[in-house]
């Protein structure tokens, strides 16, 4: 448990900080279908490495909060409409600077790279920009669509965008799409869910032209920074370490 790696005088300071708020606050904690950084299991309970850190955080700062998983485009959406919500994993660039308050890093980096079918060795390409001829997916909204416009990529023509991950690897699994940009660990369990292994597909390159960085977590800019401050100095104190390195 988180609560075996803080101080003696950190927990003294919770004690003292606990009903800061003027109400009482229930935190609205929104993500996607990450696997196996956050995502929903057949017991319908969100879970996963990021979620695991999550929980460990809220429970420890006494946080009450509501947990759900949505499209990714609605998630933003709650989170730059409404008061009082996080959001996870999230990555941090220019253009989300000033979209939320962030909470940085809530695991270590993750890798992303560029795959295709094993059975589609006629589709060699070396970079990103090669791929422009062909047909790639992307989650709307997030990190790797963004870093696809920037790169040429238009919806419709040459990239393909879904509300739902899950829904692009289907897609690219029945050969509708040339590539996908995925974290290994992300297209081992995805693929795992479709009854096929990891050998069905190949890894061709890491994204390295854009960083992409260690995802975060990031409240509403109505959020109290109270407990943003609180959520933030306790993530500091987890011990990330134990969690390693993801490819």
């Amino acid at each position: 448990m988180i609560k075996q790696f803080l101080k003696p005088t950190f927990l003294l300071l919770m004690s003292v900080t606990y009903n800061v708020f003027a109400e009482p606050i229930t935190l609205q904690v929104v993500t996607e279908e990450w696997p196996p950084f956050n995502y929903t299991n057949e017991q319908s309970q969100i879970v996963g490495r990021s979620t695991d850190v999550i929980k460990a955080v809220l429970a420890e700062a006494k946080i009450d909060y509501t947990l759900n998983s949505y499209p990714w485009a609605r998630a933003v959406h709650i989170t730059q409409t409404q008061p009082n919500v996080m959001i996870y994993s999230i990555y941090r660039n220019e253009e989300r600077e000033s979209q939320y308050q962030w909470v940085c890093p809530l695991i270590p980096a993750v890798k992303i790279f560029v795959y295709r079918l094993r059975s589609r060795p006629d589709i060699e390409i070396k970079n990103i920009s090669e791929a422009i001829k062909y047909r790639t997916g992307s989650n709307k909204n997030d990190s790797s669509h963004k870093y696809l416009t920037d790169h040429g990529f238009e919806a419709g023509v040459n990239l393909d965008l879904t509300n739902d991950a899950a829904a692009t690897i289907r897609k690219f699994v029945a050969g509708r799409l040339d590539f996908v940009m995925q974290t290994e660990y992300s297209m081992i369990s995805q693929l795992k869910a479709l009854g096929l292994e990891y050998n069905h597909v190949e890894k061709l390159f890491p994204i390295k032209e854009y960083d992409f960085g260690a995802p975060c977590l990031a409240f509403s800019l109505s959020t109290p920074k109270e407990l943003v401050e609180r959520v933030k100095t306790i993530l500091q104190s987890y011990p990330h370490d134990e969690l390693g390195t993801f490819d």
